[in-house]
């Protein structure tokens, strides 16, 4: 005997959808924001800094910012690959997306302190402090939606309705 398929009826099933959601949501961002900063990462660059310069932030020289081109973009953007697939993965697999949800966190933490290291240690740029700040927050909402999945799966798991189990009768 097979086990059950999911569906849309089951006592999971929202617990499951609302992360998806989040995770699916999340995956588009990584992917969107990824290839448009690989296509055009001078616009990306200058935007964040006119917003920095509005705030007092420094502006980096066209020397300084060629340090942060070239072979670089090739590993920003695979890591936004990376952070894409990670979530896509997690909301496809809500029986067990703790691996996904696990590098997700930690590529976000990552990017997210080293921007934080950067702009404390080497230059106070917008760049920076955008990457310290906004990777932080998707770090955290990663790990809320992760606490919320994990112990809503746990819970289920316990009470005999989880996903791909059958209730003894």
């Amino acid at each position: 005997m097979s086990a059950p398929t999911p569906s849309s009826s089951g006592p999971w099933f929202p617990i499951c959808r609302n992360s998806s959601v989040i995770l699916y949501l999340l995956s588009i961002l990584f992917l969107v924001f990824g290839v448009l900063y690989v296509a055009f990462p001078q616009t990306a660059v200058n935007d964040i800094t006119q917003i920095g310069n509005a705030l007092g932030l420094p502006a980096p020289t066209p020397a300084q910012l060629a340090d942060s081109f070239g072979g670089w973009l090739i590993f920003t953007f695979a890591y936004m690959v990376g952070a894409t697939a990670s979530s896509f993965l997690a909301a496809r697999e809500p029986e067990n997306p703790r691996p996904y949800l696990d590098i997700l966190v930690v590529l976000k933490v990552t990017s997210s302190g080293t921007g934080a290291v950067f702009f404390l240690t080497q230059a106070h740029y917008a760049f920076y402090l955008a990457t310290a700040l906004v990777d932080a927050l998707l770090a955290v909402v990663v790990l809320v939606v992760r606490a919320h999945l994990l112990s809503d799966m746990e819970r289920l798991k316990r009470s005999g309705n989880a996903l791909g189990e059958r209730k003894r009768v």
